[in-house]
């Protein structure tokens, strides 16, 4: 995972601006908007603990 992850910081600033370019032919670039991510949190608690557990351990 990389990219903006201040998504699964609840205590980061949420007004955020972001650029990326996939470097790899063939890459696909995926858009998140936090809606997407709170409802994750909500329909797949495992799932979302699973991707804030890596963000956090990235973060150290």
């Amino acid at each position: 995972m990389c990219g903006e992850m201040a998504f699964f910081d609840r205590d980061a600033d949420k007004i955020r601006n972001a650029s990326v370019r996939a470097g790899v032919t063939g890459a696909t670039v995926r858009i998140l908007v936090d809606t997407a991510i709170m409802d994750l949190s909500e329909d797949h608690p495992s799932i979302y603990q699973a991707f804030e557990a890596i963000v956090r351990s990235r973060k150290k």
